[in-house]
Parts: structure tokens; sequence; C-alpha cells
């Protein structure tokens, strides 16, 4: 379309397609736009004829003896990610990635450098991509904790004591990687790791309402792991508008001490993106992990975007589950002051559902249809924005923590990084 100003002017406007998105766009032209031009179309078929080979202005001989084997082994930062977290509970927690490339993609570093109040973490893995069959190895140091049920208080799920419950493993896996296409994979992967965890065992302690204890233990154990792995998502400027991602993973760790087996287990990350408009969208996750053996590791999950309204890592257990469902739209695109402007405030409603327990010591009831309320599961509901500041997106939660019934209790959490 021609724009025609009021000097005499003229100004092209054209749609476009960029980061995502469809947009108008007006740019000046340096001679003014003639009227369209009717073209005859011929109405035979037009006949196919040989094409010129192409020669360049410049040619430059190639000299044989200056060919070597690319050896792709000089990286540069590619990309880098970050997410801060800050709990109601002034729990704080960072996170950065960084990805490194070498120049044909054939070659990757991925460094994911963690903090969990004090506790520390590390993962480093490199992966080779230059042929079908692919490898990368993987060193990772891993310390956390995860909460346990406040003894004095057990039916009110916003107090939990930290105590005694610290989580880490150190360890090495190599795998291999068969891409089936270019939305799924296969992994296949053999390592050793060392434990040290507290794990749960029965107590006889009257003291004990939910008649569990914990112990520490340490070991060391090789291991075999798979997985499958889909992703098909399509990224907007602000996150994932549609598509789908998933992962199984599947651990087994024989026990070369007692016999049997150490630890198995199997989980599963489903997400799930539906677009409702161009710039708003549907966002559902699901989790589940199982876990068994003489000393199976425990899923432990809580807090910002898993189950909000609670602390983070208070869910723990060798069963766990959580599911998501969010509403996301647009509400400002820009907020303009004298001194900064924020971008991109978005708007999210959301609902999570989550439970976890460990099999051996305690029982699960997910719903009491006699009193209409969650009985050993907790659900949270409530409403967020996400501000878009020097590249960053700051989100700023408001949940409410219920069991469908009669308790509630309000909680607030920010925290820096992208949404699932």
């Amino acid at each position: 379309t021609v724009l025609r100003e009021r000097d005499g002017k003229e100004r092209l406007v054209y749609t476009g397609f960029w980061k995502g998105s469809f947009d108008l766009y007006v740019t000046d032209v340096d001679e003014p736009v003639e009227a369209p031009q009717t073209v005859e179309i011929p109405s035979e078929p037009a006949q196919a004829g040989d094409i010129e080979g192409f020669e360049p202005d410049i040619q430059v001989a190639i000299d044989e003896a200056n060919k070597e084997k690319y050896g792709g082994y000089k990286f540069f930062l590619e990309d880098a990610q970050s997410i801060v977290g800050v709990d109601t509970d002034q729990t704080v927690l960072g996170r950065v990635l960084l990805t490194f490339s070498d120049y044909l993609g054939d070659r990757r570093i991925l460094a994911a450098l963690s903090t969990v109040e004090s506790f520390s973490n590390f993962d480093i893995l490199y992966a080779d991509f230059s042929n079908r069959l692919q490898w990368q190895t993987h060193l990772f140091d891993r310390r956390a904790y995860y909460l346990r049920r406040d003894l004095v208080r057990p039916e009110d799920p916003r107090f939990f004591d930290r105590e005694k419950l610290a989580y880490q493993i150190t360890g090495a896996i190599g795998s291999i990687v068969y891409p089936f296409s270019f939305y799924q994979r296969a992994e296949l992967g053999v390592g050793y790791v060392v434990r040290k965890v507290n794990l749960p065992v029965p107590s006889f302690d009257p003291d004990d309402a939910d008649g569990v204890d914990f112990i520490p233990f340490e070991d060391d154990f090789p291991l075999v792991q798979g997985a499958l792995v889909g992703d098909s998502t399509v990224f907007a400027n602000w996150g994932p508008i549609a598509g789908r991602r998933w992962r199984l993973d599947a651990n087994y760790s024989p026990d070369l001490s007692e016999g049997g087996t150490l630890n198995a287990s199997a989980d599963l990350d489903v997400r799930q993106y539906i677009p409702v408009t161009r710039r708003s969208n549907i966002a559902l996750r699901g989790f589940a992990g199982y876990a068994t053996g003489n000393l199976p590791d425990p899923f432990f999950f809580g807090g910002l975007d898993t189950l909000r309204g609670t602390r983070f890592y208070s869910q723990s257990g060798d069963r766990a589950f959580f599911a998501n469902m969010e509403y996301r739209f647009p509400l400002i695109d820009i907020l303009a002051t004298p001194w900064l402007n924020f971008q991109g405030i978005r708007g999210v409603l959301f609902f999570d559902v989550a439970g976890a327990w460990f099999s051996d010591f305690e029982d699960f009831d997910f719903y009491d249809s006699d009193d209409g309320r969650l009985v050993d599961a907790l659900a949270a509901y409530g409403f967020g924005f996400t501000v878009r500041f020097f590249g960053l997106d700051l989100n700023w939660d408001i949940a409410t923590l219920t069991d469908l019934g009669d308790f509630e209790s309000n909680e607030t959490s920010f925290w820096i990084g992208y949404r699932f």
C-alpha cells in the first residue's frame, strides 16, 4: 500500500514476518511508486531449457596442498540464560546456563551453574553432533536439600523442617544419541556416581506423627540410563506458543553389596502449548516420577512454577507428580517512562496440583469425595505477570494454596527467568 504524505512524498506500507509474528512496516521510497501493470500469463506451459552455469566475477584457484581436515575445537559463546528466584521465606536460588559452540555447530559445550541457598551445583556437558550417531559426556555435582513436614504442625503444608535432608550426587555419564527425525531422538548412557543422601526409614518414635525418620547414607554405584525425547515447540519472542515437548527418562543401578536393584526410576515430563490467538495461548505441563529399589533416589519439587504457594523443594518422595495449566496473554506492549521502558508485560492465570510420598512408609489418598477436598495432594490457583526488562523476564506470581476445601493460604513469589 502506498502512503502519500502532504508534501507529495510517498512511503510504502507492507506486512512482514519477524520474530515469530506478522506486523506492519513502513519504508521510504527513492522513486515514485508506479501504477500496477498487467502481465499476460501464457496459456501454454513454458518449455524447460538449459540453465547456464554460474560464473563468479572473481575466481580463486584451490591449492590441494592447503586442504586439511576441519578440526572444530575452537568454541565461542553462543547463548547465555539466567534464572533468579526469591521465595516468600527468602529462599534464594540462581542458575546460569552457558552454551558454547564451534563454528559449524558440530560440537557444543553446555555449562549449567546454579545455587540454592548455600548449596552449589554444576552440570557440564560436551556433545559431538558431527555424525548421525552422536555422543556426549556429562559431568555433574548436584547439592541440594528437600523438606519434610513439620511434625509439630503436620496438618499445615506451609510449615516444613529442612534439618537432616541434604542431598548430594556426583558423577560422570557417557551417552550415545540417535535422532530419529528433526523432532525426536533416543539416548543411552552408562556412568558412575557417588551419592550422599538422607534416606527415609521407619520411625518407632511416638512423637513422629508421620512414622518416618531420615538417616544419612553414602554409597557409590554404576548406572545405566536411557531417554526418549521429542520437541516440536514453536517460539514467539515472549516464549513458547505452540507445539509439544516431552522427555521420558529411565535409570537403573544394581546393588553390588546386597544384590538386586539399588535404584530403578522412571519419570515423564510432557508440555503442550495451544495457541488461542496470535499473542495468547494455553500452556499445559505434567510430570510423574516413580522410583523403587533397595535405596531409591527421591524426587523433590515445589515453589516457583511447579507447585506455587509452597516452599522450594517442599514436596518429596519416591512417588511424585505435578500438573500445571496456564493461560498466558498480553497486557501492555510497552510502558515508557522518562528514564526506562518496560516492554512485553504479559499476564498469566494458573492452576497447579501436585503430590509426593514415600511408598514404603506413607499412604497417599488423592481426593475425599465425601468431604469434597484433597487429602494428601495440594492445589494452587492464582495469577501473575511478567515484565521484560533489559532482556530478562521478571515474574511475579500471587498464589492461593488450597485443598479445595476449608484450607487456603495466600503466597507471593518473585523470580527471574523463562516460564516453562
